[in-house]
């Protein structure tokens, strides 16, 4: 819980940022750790509440293969739109400065 509570605090709209959690047990019985929101609920949200400037849809994804500097290796992913980057800026290490568009398929 104190993960949960804390780990958006260093980001400069900490105080307006919420975490909803869409939960399948189907899955599994336990909560991931990442914010889950499906298109249907994401799209509900944003229709109910007009005046939140940014909902941001995330989803999980199966471990993908990637090549970084020629290694292969597998990581666990997750998929976000664009507008996630609006809520939690994050610094890019290499390729594309910190709010340029991804290209498609990429990470």
């Amino acid at each position: 819980m104190y993960y949960v509570a804390s780990f958006d605090q260093h980001y400069p709209n900490a105080d307006r940022i919420y975490n909803i959690m869409q939960v399948d047990i189907a899955d599994s019985p336990l909560p991931d750790d990442f914010p889950i929101m499906n298109e249907p609920a994401a799209r509900y949200l944003r229709a109910a509440f007009p005046e939140i400037p940014n909902i941001a849809k995330a989803s999980l994804a199966f471990p993908q293969e990637v090549a970084i500097g020629g290694d292969a290796h597998v990581l666990d992913s997750k998929y976000v739109e664009e507008r996630f980057f609006d809520i939690f800026p994050v610094e890019t290490i290499s390729c594309i400065d910190t709010g340029e568009a991804l290209p498609p398929n990429s990470a």
